[in-house]
């Protein structure tokens, strides 16, 4: 049983490590392409906009998701609330980021970030309807669904933001291509 253990963390480590490396590849090349098609304005904006969402993730966390991933009984009593209670904090959060864009732009002095701000808001609603049965893929170490399920993201924001950047030539390819990665990952963890 030990042993059993062991090759199954050494193959999650192997699915884990896989999926971190392409996702940072993918980002690698799709920052590399959009640098050259978008300007510095834009990246700028996108900053400030990202930064205000880890903000506001940051101090909003509930660790029901780690609380389910560690609980050594049977959690299957306890999703449906901490599914209710992602869906009310996304909910929640999207309230605040959309009505609160008015102060974000005032405190960065960047009017433009304003609409950015809103559209990006409903990222949160997408991440809190997500399906809290992804805790099980850690809790029981399904490390291809894992690999899967984060990839699917990555995969989404390459290919959603890379042509409109070549159509739009502006910031909205990347937040258009942030919010596409978010549903994408949100059907993707319905599918599997």
């Amino acid at each position: 049983s030990g042993s059993v253990l062991a090759q199954k963390v050494g193959r999650g480590t192997v699915w884990l490590t896989s999926a971190r490396g392409i996702t940072v590849a993918l980002g690698l090349i799709r920052t590399t392409i959009l640098a050259r098609l978008l300007a510095p304005d834009d990246f700028g904006l996108m900053v400030f906009a990202l930064t205000t969402i880890a903000v506001l993730e940051r101090f909003s966390q509930s660790g029901f998701e780690k609380a389910l991933i560690q609980r050594r009984k049977d959690i299957r009593e306890f999703l449906d609330t901490a599914w209710l209670i992602m869906v009310v904090r996304g909910l929640a959060l999207f309230a605040i980021l959309f009505f609160g864009s008015v102060l974000v732009a005032d405190f960065y002095e960047k009017p433009a970030i304003i609409s950015i701000l809103r559209v990006i808001a409903i990222s949160f609603p997408l991440r809190g309807l997500t399906n809290i049965g992804v805790v099980y893929f850690k809790r029981e170490m399904i490390f291809r669904k894992q690999f899967a399920f984060q990839l699917s993201e990555a995969i989404a924001l390459l290919a959603v933001s890379i042509p409109l950047a070549f159509l739009l030539r502006n910031v909205w390819a990347l937040v258009l291509g942030m919010l596409a990665g978010n549903l994408v990952q949100l059907v993707v963890s319905y599918v599997i």
